[in-house]
């Protein structure tokens, strides 16, 4: 039986979460990272999870609140430079 490999996942999603601004970005970025067709970040249920092909990863092994936190973060300094942008 094949094992998941956490750190693995932690470090393509710590390189996907530098630019990704919302789910659909980081499932697209972590299909390329591993070449798979299916990637489900699910965060609205009662246990959050990431699925990367037929591997189910939970809370037990990733820190949700702060994927979204930093997704958020990604979205507000877009907002700050796109208002820049415009003041120019």
């Amino acid at each position: 039986m094949l094992e998941t490999n956490i750190s693995l996942i932690h470090e393509q999603l710590n390189i996907a979460l530098k630019h990704a601004k919302n789910d659909k970005e980081l499932e697209n970025s972590l299909k390329q990272s591993f070449k798979v067709e299916y990637v489900k970040f699910s965060y609205g249920s009662k246990e959050p999870y990431l699925i990367i092909a037929d591997r189910k990863i939970t809370q037990e092994n990733l820190d949700f609140l702060a994927i979204i936190k930093k997704l958020k973060e990604n979205r507000e300094k877009e907002a700050q430079q796109n208002k820049k942008g415009l003041e120019r």
